[in-house]
């Protein structure tokens, strides 16, 4: 399902990936009111109802060109990584009943689908296509967990728009973090900034990355 998780509009593969899709805006004006924003999905992994993940990796499978493996064989695989992670805590054995396991191959993928499903849900909406007409030139991009877009609108308006979106689903939750001010901000291993009516962008060092 790599391929498929290629295909969504919003995927990041890694650093240069996002640094060359901010090419797109960087050789023209920024409008003074925009500034850069991150979104976390808090604990995603962990909180991927396996109904609604299955559903939307589901209706990924079916928009295969080539089924020559079916679609019903490889749910059944998922279901069988999903439902069957065992894991030791405090000396006593648990098996997972909810979510996905961060150490399994697929957990990106299935993750990534999720979030694309869920993003089409959550845009759907009257209210989420008012939202989505203050990201600037409609720049939103998502790497698994972590989103980044461009806000042309007020503070307010920005978080009316994470209360919207934590309102929609019972355990999927995000935050932000954003400087409307300084008009900058980090992601992936970039720092972001907006000077002079131009996005410019330098290497980003989380305070806890420590160089021997």
């Amino acid at each position: 399902v790599k391929d498929l998780v290629k295909k969504l509009d919003s995927y990041i593969e890694d650093t240069p990936h996002f640094l060359r899709e901010l090419e797109e805006l960087q050789n023209e004006p920024i409008p003074s009111g925009v500034f850069p924003v991150t979104i976390d999905v808090v604990g995603l992994y962990s909180n991927i109802p396996q109904d609604e993940g299955i559903a939307y990796f589901r209706e990924a499978l079916n928009s295969r060109t080539d089924q020559t493996v079916s679609t019903n064989f490889l749910i059944t695989l998922l279901t069988l990584v999903l439902s069957l992670n065992v894991f030791v805590f405090n000396g006593e054995l648990f098996r997972q009943a909810y979510g996905t396991a961060m150490g399994t191959k697929i957990a990106p993928n299935y993750a990534g689908l999720f979030m694309g499903g869920f993003e089409k849900f959550v845009f759907a909406s009257d209210r989420g296509k008012e939202f989505a007409k203050h990201i600037y030139k409609q720049f939103y991009r998502r790497y698994i967990d972590d989103g980044f877009l461009f806000w042309q609108g007020t503070v307010e308006q920005l978080e009316q728009f994470v209360s919207f979106i934590n309102s929609l689903h019972p355990t999927i939750k995000v935050t932000c973090s954003y400087d409307a001010t300084e008009r900058e901000v980090s992601f992936l291993d970039v720092f972001v900034r907006i000077e002079n009516c131009r996005i410019t962008t330098d290497l980003y060092t989380k305070p806890t990355s420590v160089v021997q």
